[in-house]
């Protein structure tokens, strides 16, 4: 979402070349350079490594298995499972884990398959001889300005919220999911006011049929 401010550091067309120029040019904390959801895999044949990076707080999956000298990787760990290229056994610990939450720490790297992992948000993960991450987002590290006041506050959150909606959008139908909550309900009211053309905005639920709701299912619909 930040290409204008990319393209007055290094010319490129595609995506896909904007990612290979900031890795030469900034290495392994490259990915701190974009704004927006993405995962990549770069192939570096002088280094003779594989980086394998996601967006900041994981938006777009990207899982790997290795086994030996083969790397295999895809979006996500069951399109890994049904190549049957490595081991896809499950995972038991993992799915308790998961499943019944036996506890608070997360452990966002593991998958219900023992041999297929996710890459982590936030960090980069680099393949040779070894496997080593590095964290390139590290917003733990956020100054803290004790002298702003609540007022301002929200004037720069309500600015900047409405920038990340905006920037969002694309060209033809936008779709909103409004569940009533107030998440989503303020960006499908922040759509709303910024589109010229309203018909092209279609919200939507996920409340599933009529059947289901007679049973006790969450009816979205009546917010």
């Amino acid at each position: 979402y930040n290409i204008d401010e990319l393209k007055q550091l290094f010319e490129f067309e595609q995506p896909e070349e904007a990612f290979a120029k900031a890795y030469l040019t900034w290495g392994n904390t490259f990915a701190d350079k974009f704004n927006g959801d993405f995962a990549a895999v770069i192939i570096d044949f002088i280094q003779q490594t594989v980086l394998l990076v996601r967006d900041h707080i994981g938006v777009r999956p990207l899982t790997y298995s290795i086994k030996d000298d083969l790397l295999v990787f895809a979006s996500h760990e069951f399109g890994i499972a049904k190549s049957n290229l490595v081991d896809n056994s499950l995972s038991y610990s993992s799915l308790i884990r998961t499943f019944f939450y036996t506890s608070n720490i997360q452990k966002y790297n593991l998958t219900v398959f023992q041999n297929i992992n996710k890459v982590i948000p936030g960090y980069l993960l680099k393949i040779d001889s070894d496997q080593k991450y590095y964290k390139y987002w590290e917003p733990e590290k956020i100054k803290i300005d004790h002298n702003l006041t609540f007022e301002v506050a929200v004037c720069q959150i309500r600015k900047l919220l409405v920038r990340s909606v905006k920037i969002r959008v694309n060209k033809g139908t936008i779709g909103a999911h409004v569940s009533g909550g107030l998440d989503s309900s303020g960006v499908a009211a922040i759509l709303a006011d910024n589109l010229h053309d309203k018909g092209c905005l279609k919200c939507f639920s996920w409340s599933p049929k009529e059947s289901a709701i007679k049973i006790g299912a969450l009816n979205e619909k009546e917010f």
